[in-house]
């Protein structure tokens, strides 16, 4: 069963940029066939908003296993679980970035969490994980330790 489910879509201001790809698909469109301008602009522009939805990182906890950006780890072999301060995130995934750890962002989210790996056999020492509610899924992971 489910316990935490979220995916993680980008900001609203990143969903509007897509839609300046209709005026332009339009004028190009205009040219070479007016009645098709309209529907093909529509058209594109409702697909790269779809593929931008669905490319979005999704986060599941069940009592079992936490899945997120398609990896999964039995939560047996999760550490402390952190909320990363917004005035640390920068450092976190810049400078002090361990270059083995498992990345699960969306840039325009500034909740970040990170989870410390347990398993002796896992050489990934830690997850990031954006999230819009880091401290409900802090909560949670660190609940089932």
């Amino acid at each position: 069963m489910i316990v935490y489910r979220e995916r993680v879509l980008p900001s609203v201001a990143n969903l509007l940029l897509p839609l300046l790809l209709f005026p332009s698909v339009f004028a190009v469109m205009l040219p070479i066939d007016a009645t098709l301008a309209l529907p093909v602009a529509s058209l594109c522009t409702l697909a790269f908003i779809a593929v931008i939805v669905n490319s979005s990182p999704v986060i599941t906890v069940d009592e079992k296993v936490l899945t997120a950006k398609g990896a999964t780890i039995e939560t047996k072999f999760l550490g402390k679980a952190e909320v990363v301060p917004k005035e640390e995130i920068f450092r976190e995934m810049g400078p002090q970035l361990d270059a083995r750890a498992w990345l699960s962002i969306q840039a325009s989210v500034k909740g970040l969490v990170k989870i410390q790996i347990q398993d002796p056999e896992d050489p990934t020492p830690y997850w990031l994980v954006s999230t819009r509610r880091p401290e409900v899924l802090t909560k949670l992971l660190n609940s089932n330790i």
